[in-house]
């Protein structure tokens, strides 16, 4: 049957929809549901992949727009973005304190290059920022800073940039905007949050990344420039007026020309195309490269990289890719020189190049020049080949030995040194050498014999023979070539340390300890060795300790015995821990083993004292986990009894009980010494367990008694046995159980006698006893009877006081310096009544203390814990030959780096304090004021000032040090008195002005020709001793002197060097007298500026080392005073840029050379 619906509007003639139809609209329906949920999950994959891919070009285009903006040098330094003047001299020195602080605006008018690197990575920072617009950022995990990144990288919409800079001697530095012609790295990161609820179930972000490197345009150097000084050549007029002269700094510094490319490009030159070397003695080649423009014009301070594919640029002509590739920077001639080496005869490829993207491999359109150069044999005679020609002591190398005559067989191989000076004269390797048919003997092993130091050679001989005296013409049947020898560094470490086991509090006492140097090195380096008491655990490297010894240097495989004093201030075990080479004086095989530690226990001393003697309990009040029967035990250390303390039975109800006469019974053990026999009356100061308050069993009757017995266990049960005590507080009992006598303790004889104390019962509990040879009850002790004295009466030998610092990097911390104590040093003081202060915790690059005080109306619009830049730094007297100290002051308000007082104003916080003490604990203090309108110290002499508002100072010992500022311009010397003009330009050939001198064994020659001197010498050394040679005059008084460096020749290789010299005499031993002086290493192509401030003192102390430079070069020493500044010039003394000073009393009569 069918069933027809109608519309109550359709017309009468108009059919109905079947019913069989309408199950269609839903399956419709149906399905459409089940598939909307899975095309709005694709649709929200779209929207969310969308969002990523944009994230992902966002960041790739801000890092890049970021590093372009940074490779253009912007700003200028000292100007803000604008080109205008910087203005605010408080601007801040970190990446941290510019960013979010308009670093474009926001900057110093004397930046330093610090400054000014901080500025420019937080500028370079924001631009990615700026640059990534349009991305979901959430300002709260927006990082800027390394520490923001590290906290916000997990979140959603995180944004953060980093920034690394290159320089020439690290790569990818935090922080850094990189050098000119260095590469700079900018980095994005950035998290796209998913949006879609049902997605962020499986993650709640997508991290997209993008990076861009480029190399700096060298727009400007943002290095550290030297100042340059504009010095008038030297004129010579007829006596007796002689020409003066006088020398004028310039106003700026002459930047250093950059590596960008000169108009058309690099042209790099090698002077050769093919060249041969016949081994074995001309292992070395030198490579002169020149670079210069399109037109021929030589480019100094081009960096240029070398490589071969055989060889080295080494002396010790082994291969390995740090010898096969090198770098060098050309002269003011547009040239640079490596010298290449090799061990074996072959032929080598040599390549050398502009290396413009800095990744160390030639790359096409890089200037380039390549040359061949080849080793060859000697025709017909016999030779010896090494495997490696700079080695130490014991290493081990192979030697080849060629073309020797099988009838001279066996052969004979000796260590020959051949240097003026340095270790072992020689050694006999082997006396039973066979070479085969053709006449060789290849791959023998040979290890460096022990103690050698300087140049050696391997000879053959036929049968027995020896080594020609250091210097000698090779007259052997074969020689090698020179090998190096470098002593090994030493090794310093604690081989004991030793002292008592057990010490009374506040007595001294020695400890010992044997520093062994466990290596075949030596060093004449004065070390230190610090002594701590209980430090925590080891102590840092650097960690000054509470005692402070010296050693004068330490031989091969020496021990050295080092006594000190040491103290201890409360009872208990404490550890003492000893570090060799504190401040790390000496470069050491191992600097990892150079502490050691022993425990020392401060025990209270137990003596009879005009016939008594006092025993302290030890702690019992809280020993609750005892047992009857032997169960567990409640022990404490004790420092008066052996190692345990009082045992104290818990009362449970069941009568618990000892048996003194049982010798596993628990015990304590007092020494007690007795200066008079005789007999001694027990008193006791005690109580039983009878109160429930305290977990006791009122009515027990067996928990009042204990024995003390003398030199072992009781005799009988009840004859030592004390009891007597009624419930309540601690009273004073002398009753033997069960009787009415007194107990006492018979002494034999004078001398340690041992006192034992055993508990009975459980639950008793005693304080104090007291042995008298007085008898009677009426001696009963009142009160808590006679006071027991522990502590000794020496005093610490060490002050009370902040440790001071190592070279100026140890943050200086004081016991005494918490709250407002009137002892602390006036100047840290907080001031008022009620205000506080504690040690600072920010470091600034340095030492430093901190004083913070209530501001107290002062800064009202400031936190309550504000800083006064009142600072003391104090140097103690045993810190080691610190000459130069440098000390900064801040103002910092609660925990921010941010000024709270206004910069330049008149404040009475802006004031920094400086207090150096002399060799008798005199303090000498000075005031360095930080704002401009606040008035100096009058006490102290005036002081130039600062360019900047927050000085440097650094203090000259005389005879304690006495600060003056750095950082502050040169001044002008005097004009009078100007010292007269000395000139010699070597063109007449007489030398008979100057006079010759050679230290230890080494002579040389000298002599004039074409207005050079030339002067030939050796040595070994220039650093602990002077074995050179010396030519030299007098002269007197302030001087300038200026010297032509021009070149060198003759063998020595790489270790030769010479230069000007200053000396206060040429008397003392080893020629250990004290000199400054400016030497140019031949084989580096760098200059050392080196002096010894001592006599008989160590001369490797350098105010600068490793300047690269090459020949002809000029060098010079300013003598003010006993003030000395060196300079050097590449441009033939026109312009002199400034290394550094030092101060060395030398007194006026001084040798020149």
């Amino acid at each position: 049957m069918g069933f027809w619906i109608f519309s109550k509007r359709a017309r009468k003639n108009r059919k109905a929809r079947p019913y069989s139809k309408l199950p269609q609209w839903g399956q419709a329906l149906v399905e459409f549901a089940l598939m909307l949920p899975v095309l709005l999950m694709i649709l929200f994959v779209l929207i969310e992949t969308a969002f990523v891919i944009q994230g992902y070009l966002a960041v790739q285009h801000a890092a890049r727009d970021a590093a372009r903006w940074a490779i253009t040098g912007r700003p200028v330094q000292s100007e803000q973005l604008d080109g205008s003047p910087c203005t605010n001299p408080g601007a801040g020195d970190t990446v941290e304190q510019f960013v979010r602080q308009n670093p474009g605006t926001n900057c110093d008018p004397n930046e330093s290059d610090a400054e000014y690197a901080a500025r420019r990575v937080a500028l370079i920072k924001e631009t990615a920022v700026q640059r990534a617009a349009g991305l979901r950022i959430d300002p709260a995990v927006l990082a800027l800073t390394e520490a923001e990144f590290a906290a916000y990288q997990d979140e959603p919409r995180f944004f953060g940039v980093r920034v690394f800079g290159d320089t020439w001697t690290q790569e990818r530095v935090v922080d850094h905007p990189g050098l000119p012609g260095r590469l700079v790295h900018v980095e994005v990161v950035h998290n796209v949050e998913i949006i879609d609820p049902f997605l962020r179930v499986i993650a709640q972000y997508v991290q997209v990344r993008g990076s861009a490197n480029m190399v700096n345009e060298g727009v400007q150097v943002w290095e550290p420039t030297p100042t340059a000084y504009t010095a008038t050549p030297f004129t010579i007029t007829p006596p007796p007026s002689p020409e003066l002269f006088t020398r004028t700094p310039t106003p700026s510094p002459t930047p250093l020309p950059t590596s960008t490319p000169p108009p058309g490009g690099y042209v790099v030159i090698i002077p050769f195309n093919y060249v041969t070397n016949t081994l074995p003695f001309e292992r070395g080649h030198p490579v002169d490269v020149t670079v210069t423009d399109q037109v021929g014009n030589p480019l100094p301070d081009v960096i240029v990289s070398f490589s071969t594919d055989f060889g080295a640029y080494d002396y010790s002509g082994v291969e390995e890719p740090d010898t096969q590739y090198v770098e060098g920077t050309t002269d003011a001639n547009g040239v640079v020189r490596r010298t290449i080496y090799a061990n074996e005869p072959a032929t080598a490829q040599i390549r050398a190049w502009v290396d413009m993207d800095g990744d160390d491999v030639w790359d096409l359109g890089e200037a380039t020049d390549t040359a061949i150069k080849e080793w060859i044999l000697p025709p017909g005679q016999p030779y010896i080949l090494a495997s490696d020609y700079e080695v130490m002591p014991l290493d081990w190398i192979t030697a080849d030995i060629y073309d020797h005559f099988p009838a001279q067989n066996p052969h004979t191989l000796l260590w020959c040194r051949t240097s003026i000076t340095g270790g072992i004269t020689s050694s006999v390797l082997d006396t039973n050498l066979y070479v085969d048919s053709d006449g060789d003997l290849m791959d023998l092993p040979i290890e460096i014999p022990e103690n050698s130091a300087g140049y050696y050679r391997l000879e053959t001989h036929s049968g027995a023979a020896s080594c020609e005296p250091p210097g000698s013409a090779c007259n052997a049947i074969a020689c090698s070539d020179d090998i190096l020898v470098i002593p090994s560094p030493p090794d310093l470490l604690i081989q004991s340390i030793n002292g008592p086991t057990e010490v009374q509090p506040g007595t001294l006492f020695t400890m010992s300890v044997v520093v062994k140097n466990n290596s075949f090195g030596y060093t004449d380096e004065t070390f230190d060795i610090d002594f701590y008491l209980d430090p925590g655990g080891e102590p840092a490297p650097g960690n000054i300790g509470v005692i402070k010894q010296w050693i004068a240097g330490i031989d091969p495989m020496e021990s050295v015995t080092v006594n000190t004093l040491m103290w201890l201030g409360d009872i208990g075990t404490h550890e003492i821990w000893a570090r060799v080479d504190t401040s790390n004086y000496v470069e050491e095989t191992d600097e990892d083993n150079n502490t050691a530690m022993a425990t020392v226990t401060a025990r209270c001393p137990l003596v009879e004292d005009d016939g008594q003697v006092v025993i302290p309990a030890t702690m019992y009040d809280s020993n609750t986990d005892g047992s009857c029967g032997g169960g567990a035990i409640h022990w404490e250390a004790s420092s008066y009894g052996g190692t345990d303390t009082m045992l104290a039975l818990p009362d449970d109800g069941r009568g618990c009980y000892n048996y003194g006469s049982t010798s596993s019974a628990p015990v304590l053990r007092y020494t007690v010494e007795f200066n008079q026999p005789g007999t001694y009356y027990v008193w006791a100061l005690g109580r039983p367990c009878a109160e429930s308050s305290r977990g006791c069993y009122q009515g027990t009757s067996s928990n009042d008694s204990f024995w003390v017995t003398l030199d072992g266990l009781p005799n009988t049960d009840n004859n030592y046995r004390i009891t007597g005590w009624g419930s309540g507080g601690l009273t004073w009992v002398s009753q033997i159980h069960g009787t009415s006598g007194q107990p006492y303790l018979v002494v034999p004889s004078a001398g340690a006698h041992e006192v034992q104390v055993r508990v009975r019962e459980d639950g008793f509990e005693w304080s104090k006893i007291v042995l008298t040879t007085t008898a009677g009850l009426d001696q009963e002790p009142s009160g808590s009877g006679p006071a027991f004295t522990c502590m000794g009466s020496d005093p610490a030998p060490w002050e009370p006081s902040a440790p001071g610092l190592v070279e100026c990097t140890q943050l200086i911390k004081k016991g005494d310096f918490e709250g407002n104590p009137e002892g602390v040093f006036e100047y840290w003081r907080a001031g008022e009544t009620g205000a506080f202060q504690r040690t600072g915790y920010m470091a600034h690059g340095g030492a430093f203390s901190m004083r913070l005080h209530d501001s107290l109306g002062n800064y009202p619009a400031c936190e309550a814990l504000t800083p006064w830049v009142y600072q003391t730094v104090r140097i103690p007297t045993e810190v080691y030959s610190i000459t130069t100290l440098s000390v900064s002051g801040y103002r910092t308000v609660g925990g921010s780096l941010l000024d709270c007082s206004v910069a330049q104003s008149v404040d009475f916080d802006e004031r920094l304090y400086v207090q150096v003490v002399d060799g008798s604990s005199n303090p000498y203090m000075r005031l360095y004021p930080t704002s401009g309108n606040d008035p100096e110290d009058p006490s102290t002499p005036p002081l130039t000032p600062t360019p900047t508002a927050t000085p440097s100072p650094s203090p000259t010992p005389s005879p304690s040090p006495t600060p003056t500022p750095t950082d502050t311009p040169t001044p002008t010397p005097s004009p009078s008195p100007t010292p007269s003009c000395y000139r010699d330009d070597f063109d007449d050939g007489d030398h008979s002005s100057w006079q010759e001198y050679g230290f230890a064994t080494n002579n040389g020659t000298v002599s004039e020709s074409g207005s050079s001197m030339f002067i030939a010498g050796g040595g070994t050394t220039i650093w602990y001793r002077d074995d050179l040679y010396f030519v030299y005059r007098p002269f007197s008084g302030d001087m300038r002197v200026e010297l032509e460096i021009t070149g060198f020749s003759g063998t020595g290789g790489s270790s030769r060097k010479g230069g000007l010299m200053i000396r206060e005499g040429i008397s003392a031993a080893e020629g250990r007298d004290r000199r400054i002086g400016v030497l140019y290493y031949a084989g580096s192509g760098n200059l050392s500026f080196i002096y010894r401030d001592t006599t008989g003192g160590n001369g490797n102390r350098t105010i600068a080392s490793n300047v690269s430079v090459g020949l002809p070069v000029w060098v010079a020493v300013e003598k003010q005073g006993d003030d000395y500044q060196v300079e050097y010039s590449t441009d033939g003394g026109t312009n002199w840029i400034d290394v550094g000073s030092v101060t060395i009393p030398m007194g006026d009569d001084l040798l020149v050379g």
